[in-house]
């Protein structure tokens, strides 16, 4: 039977005398048709290794373990062993890792669940306050663990500044550092009612492909630094923010001259190869 129903879920809940907890973001999905939506987009089938973030009850776990080839599912939240090992009991391509993701050594998780050459795909609901974190940290080990895919639920407006466009007020230093290692697109709306307890925004499904063949700057910590940078206060432009790492501004302003970058565009102006090229000429200016 399906877990992921209104039904299903209080039935569960009460069994096991359960709360959401607050402090872990947790809000149980009773939408199934979701469920196999986001399944779906996150192009799970039999020869597809997932790792879950957040399984709760195992609403997702139960319809990702029927499609895939294996599922590894993390779970910070110890009181859903049982119920767990209840909602899943007919499965056994499914590994559940109670810990936290964060503090997880992912490429030592990966080789011991799965095998050499599995690709693997992440599915998560995550909650607002570590989505950033989390994405970051899968971002960083995307080749480690030969990751080819993240489809993450998430508050809408998170998904909004992953996905945004060049000019537009959601696109920030997180857009573009998306931009950096995927391909983001929204792929889902998850309006609030489908949850239990009903949070008080709506959410998304944003999938993120990886990028495997990206122009990477020379100076990648270079990048990082101007990235942040050129970021930190979004109403200066440029000139000024760009200024924050020379300190001088006929310098700063002679750099952004060679890029033929005018001085009075702000952050949002900048495309991703706009940060690459800067870096990239700052880092041979300075060798």
């Amino acid at each position: 039977m399906d877990v992921a129903t209104k039904t299903k879920t209080h039935e569960i809940l009460d069994k096991y005398d359960l709360l959401a907890k607050k402090s872990f973001g947790q809000n149980f999905l009773i939408d199934n048709n979701i469920v196999r939506n986001i399944v779906k987009e996150a192009q799970v089938d039999k020869d597809t290794c997932v790792i879950e973030i957040g399984p709760g009850i195992g609403g997702l776990t139960y319809e990702l373990a029927k499609h895939a080839k294996k599922v590894v599912a993390i779970e910070i939240d110890n009181r859903m062993k049982p119920v767990l090992e209840d909602t899943l009991s007919e499965y056994d391509n499914v590994d559940i890792v109670f810990d936290d993701f964060l503090k997880i050594d992912l490429v030592s998780l990966v080789n011991e669940h799965f095998d050499k050459d599995d690709q693997i795909v992440v599915v998560a609901n995550l909650p607002y306050y570590i989505t950033t974190a989390i994405l970051i940290k899968l971002f960083e080990h995307q080749s480690q663990i030969n990751l080819i895919r993240i489809s993450a639920m998430m508050q809408r407006e998170v998904g909004l500044r992953l996905s945004a466009k060049k000019d537009t007020k959601d696109y920030n230093s997180l857009t573009i550092l998306t931009q950096y290692y995927s391909k983001p697109k929204l792929a889902i709306k998850v309006p609030k009612s489908v949850f239990i307890p009903a949070p008080k925004v709506d959410s998304v499904v944003v999938s993120f492909e990886l990028i495997k063949d990206q122009e990477k700057p020379v100076n990648e910590k270079l990048f990082f630094t101007l990235l942040r940078l050129l970021f930190k206060q979004r109403r200066k432009t440029i000139l000024n923010n760009l200024n924050e790492y020379y300190h001088d501004k006929e310098k700063t302003t002679k750099v952004l001259n060679a890029l033929e970058l005018d001085t009075k565009l702000r952050a949002e102006n900048l495309t991703l190869d706009d940060i690459i090229e800067m870096a990239n000429y700052i880092d041979r200016e300075e060798s």
